[in-house]
């Protein structure tokens, strides 16, 4: 630097650095130089208003703010002054809430934040937000503890912003507090392995948080040229080489992938260095660009992309989809390769963030966008059951039902119709968009009902799932009295309904397969459609009804009455007939084999 200083302001734009006020070699200066790195040279800029020690500092769309610190006669100071270093002019903007001295600065989104230091008296715990688009100051917290003089403020690759370093009443803070500005809450991160004040900071090419320097609050006190890196995303620290000078109230920036330090005192009682040390960073995994994906909801997004690193030897990585799932561990091929594959569950857009981090403990980021679009799946709902499964008049039964929808993020209603003029609401239990109904009803008359069930996701779309139950007496099926009833679509599929009588009744499409139906009397009923299959019908009678298209494989019709029915389109494989015979030996019929036909 032209000039010798410490405790001054600093902050980058365009690719130059900018070095405000401080205290000299003699006494306190408002000197402005600007540090060209292409060229490697200073140049003198317009003086600041006026004297700034251990001031604030901070770059926002081009112009620089210099906020509080003290002045020549010890005062803290309120003020806030902008340096435009296209014009090299200054502008007084609206002071701050408060007095700060020593706090340090972060931006994020174009706002301002401050964070600990001294307002002259005592240390500062409430952080304040500076908006320069309106030159407007507000107050959204507090800062966890106390951090006085000589902390640093860094907004990482993340958003978030990490403090370093300071001091409290019990000697220099080693806790690194995370401060996300979005959700304005604080998190407490791995420690600084060497507790220590006075420091600089600044966030390196690699995502990395370089905190250099400070000192110790020993006898006599000891001034550092230790250099440690925190990596926000593993929130791991490493120890770096040592600056060249020991170095506390210094300042630090990184320009154009290169980490600077300047300024600064290297050891109690000395005077301030003017000297800069340069230091070169590791190279940081490149991960090479991949690409994101419009899908649908449900759909898997795959993808498969790769990385270079030209100076390391060993990589961990982590890939975060971006849809709260969180960050979890990527696998890495031999050839520094790797495949994405998530499956998207809700609509809407996410990013991907992939992270590469080395042995060296630098971290290389990549991202993509992924749009996952409604693709307007309908849940499915799976068939109603019914416990009991025999339905009994003027019983509550249990009915029941479960789905399942691919959106998973859907919430879900139900509905019912009993099939006996009833509805009701369904009884919703669900979890990831899939779930359950129950519900119980009670039938009051004999018969067969279509129980429809109807389920709809929270974008409207809804399907249904249809069972036919048969409401039965309260004593059961055998010598039961189902005379004019209606029991079209039912199912008796093994039941014993020995001696039933079901004269004058509609039994249209219903499975008897396998039913025992013995000395049973359908007379007079409409069976068309039915299903007899492997069903007992000794000594049944059946005269006088309509068998249109029923079918009697392998049923047992010995002794039954089948006189004046019409019986157009039956069924008779390997029947036995009414007079014991097989219809198989009779060209598949019954018909002519008694029984009335």
């Amino acid at each position: 630097m032209l000039e010798a200083r410490s405790g001054f302001g600093s902050a980058v734009v365009n690719g130059k650095l900018y070095v405000i006020s401080g205290g000299g070699s003699q006494h306190p200066i408002n000197t402005v130089e600007e540090f060209d790195p292409d060229t490697n040279t200073w140049t003198q800029k317009a003086n600041a208003p006026m004297i700034f020690l251990n001031p604030a500092a901070a770059a926002v769309d081009g112009k620089i703010y210099v906020m509080g610190g003290g002045d020549d006669n010890g005062n803290t100071l309120s003020t806030v002054f902008e340096y435009d270093p296209s014009t090299d002019t200054w502008t007084q903007k609206s002071n701050m809430p408060r007095p700060h001295n020593g706090s340090s600065a972060a931006v994020y989104n174009g706002m301002i934040y401050l964070f600990g230091g001294s307002d002259g008296f005592d240390f500062i715990l409430p952080v304040d937000e500076y908006d320069p688009s309106t030159d407007t100051w507000s107050t959204p917290t507090n800062i966890p503890g106390i951090r006085g003089a000589g902390s640093a403020a860094i907004t990482a690759d993340d958003g978030n912003i990490y403090l370093f370093g300071g001091f409290n009443i019990e000697g220099p803070v080693a806790e690194v507090d995370e401060y996300n500005p979005i959700t304005n809450t604080w998190a407490t991160k791995s420690s600084d392995p060497t507790p220590r004040r006075a420091i600089t900071a600044t966030l390196g090419s690699d995502g990395r948080i370089y905190v250099l320097g400070g000192y110790l609050p020993t006898n006599p006190q000891q001034a550092l040229s230790t250099v440690h890196a925190y990596n926000p995303t593993t929130n791991i620290w490493t120890t770096e080489n040592n600056m060249i000078t020991t170095r506390e109230y210094a300042s630090s920036a990184t320009i154009d992938g290169n980490l600077y330090v300047f300024g600064g005192y290297n050891g109690p009682l000395s005077t301030p260095i003017n000297e800069a040390e340069e230091g070169i960073l590791e190279n940081v995994p490149a991960i090479n660009t991949f690409s994101g994906a419009t899908i649908n909801q449900g759909d898997t997004y795959s993808e498969n992309g790769s990385f270079t690193d030209s100076d390391s030897s060993f990589w961990t990585a982590t890939v975060d989809y971006g849809d709260g799932s969180g960050s979890q561990s990527l696998s890495l091929n031999s050839d520094n390769t790797f495949s994405l594959s998530h499956q998207y569950t809700t609509e809407g857009t996410y990013t991907v963030t992939v992270n590469v981090t080395d042995n060296q403990g630098g971290t290389g980021t990549a991202t993509a966008q992924v749009i996952v679009n409604n693709n307007a799946i309908a849940p499915v709902v799976d068939q109603v059951a019914s416990t009991p499964s025999q339905v009994k008049i003027n019983t509550s039964i249990g009915f029941s039902a479960n789905f399942t929808d691919a959106n998973t993020s859907d919430t879900h209603t139900a509905s019912w119709n009993w099939g006996d003029v009833q509805t009701s609401s369904g009884t919703v239990t669900e979890s990831n968009g899939s779930g359950s109904v129950n519900d119980n009803h009670t039938y009051t008359a004999l018969g067969s009902y279509p129980v429809t069930l109807t389920v709809t996701d929270s974008t409207n779309l809804s399907s249904t799932a249809q069972s036919v139950i048969a409401v039965i007496p309260t004593g059961g099926l055998t010598q039961a009295n189902l005379s004019h009833t209606n029991y079209n679509g039912a199912s008796f599929s093994s039941l014993n309904l020995t001696k039933v009588n079901g004269t004058n009744a509609q039994f249209q499409n219903v499975d008897f397969s396998s039913a025992t139906l013995i000395q049973s009397n359908f007379s007079n009923s409409n069976l068309t459609g039915s299903n007899f299959t492997n069903a007992n019908l000794n000594k049944a009678n059946l005269s006088n009804s309509n068998l249109t298209n029923v079918n009697f494989t392998g049923a047992n019709l010995t002794q039954g009455n089948l006189s004046n029915t019409t019986h157009t389109g039956v069924v008779w494989s390997n029947t036995t007939c009414p007079n014991g015979q097989n219809s198989d030996n009779h060209n598949n019929s019954c018909v002519g084999q008694g029984g009335g036909l």
